[in-house]
């Protein structure tokens, strides 16, 4: 048995150990993180809006999570996000702000996945139609 095979296991674990929480990459290219059982967090990137953080938060939770379309998903980070800083959601109202970071739907900080999802496709279009 070489030394090589013998350390094998133990690179195994050390690269196990360093390498981050499941990320999930949202179709608009942002990265979304699992933060617990109900919060999750879309990361940062040069160019991330409200829009494409609530696209990748309803892509999340519909394909990453496989929960219904009409599942709630709520704002934690008070917008306007500051620069460098991810947009934190959750599944549940604890902690929420009264704000989408969206226009004005009066229905305080939540919207459905499916409308999240439905912003992926407005982007997309408006893309399209360039």
């Amino acid at each position: 048995m070489t030394i090589l095979s013998r350390l094998f296991p133990v690179f195994i674990a050390v690269g196990l150990a360093a390498s981050p929480a499941a990320a999930y990459e949202a179709q608009n290219g942002f990265t979304v993180r699992q933060l617990d059982k109900s919060r999750f967090e879309v990361l940062p990137r040069g160019g991330l809006s409200a829009s494409d953080a609530w696209c990748a938060a309803g892509d999340f939770v519909i394909h990453g999570l496989r929960l219904a379309r009409n599942t709630k998903i709520w704002r934690i980070s008070e917008p306007p996000r500051p620069s460098g800083k991810s947009i934190v959601f959750s599944l549940s109202s604890d902690g929420a702000t009264s704000n989408t970071g969206l226009a004005s739907f009066g229905g305080g900080a939540s919207v459905s996945a499916n409308h999240g999802d439905t912003i992926c496709d407005s982007m997309r279009m408006m893309r399209l139609d360039r």
